[in-house]
């Protein structure tokens, strides 16, 4: 039992990588409607899934070193302390991204994007208020700014991502995209980033 959790944790990552990339490639895109001039932007099934994957390694994570090394840990036993304070912000992370697949939602229509976060309420952003649209290979999501500088993030692994790229293009200066944020945005109205994992040709 003293090393259950550590166990867990060794054997639960490579076994959970194969979901996560079937996650992301079957969701992109499989809700898309050409022409559409409006698209609630939500995580798939296989997302939310994912999502309840990540509350379960976040609680092995946080819990799972936690337990047989109360005492030594209450002690700050060198030990036990390493192993709870390296687990921790990992487990921390995937109770995040539990958070982030089942909660989040943004909303695109022809007056501008409606941001949702966990960490906030929703705002709407009006495309004439858009002063920069970028986009983060490492992250794999467009962040569009507001002159007022709010900031909204939309990841590239939700549904309706596509005709949000659509939107965009036609109602934005295409002077405010970076250029990894029109070759990226660009890429995705055509119904690319899934080929090439979130990283335009």
């Amino acid at each position: 039992m003293k090393h259950l959790g550590t166990a867990l944790i060794a054997f639960s990552v490579p076994l959970v990588m194969p979901i996560v990339i079937r996650a992301l490639l079957r969701n992109v895109g499989s809700t898309y409607a050409p022409g559409a001039t409006a698209v609630d932007l939500t995580y798939g099934r296989g997302m939310k899934a994912l999502g309840i994957v990540s509350l379960v390694l976040g609680l092995i994570m946080i819990l799972g070193p936690l337990f047989p090394t109360l005492n030594a840990f209450l002690k700050l036993e060198p030990r036990a302390t390493a192993a709870v304070v390296i687990s921790g912000p990992f487990g921390a992370l995937f109770l995040y991204l539990f958070a982030e697949m089942l909660i989040v939602r943004h909303r695109v229509d022809a007056e501008g994007i409606t941001c949702g976060s966990i960490f906030h309420r929703p705002f709407k952003i009006g495309w004439k208020d858009v002063v920069a649209v970028d986009y983060s290979a490492s992250m794999s999501w467009f962040t569009f700014r507001a002159a007022d500088g709010r900031v909204g993030r939309v990841s590239l692994y939700m549904n309706g991502v596509r005709t949000l790229a659509e939107i965009s293009l036609a109602h934005l200066d295409h002077k405010v995209f970076t250029d990894a944020g029109l070759k990226s945005m660009t890429a995705t109205a055509a119904g690319q980033m899934v080929a090439t994992h979130g990283r335009p040709n």
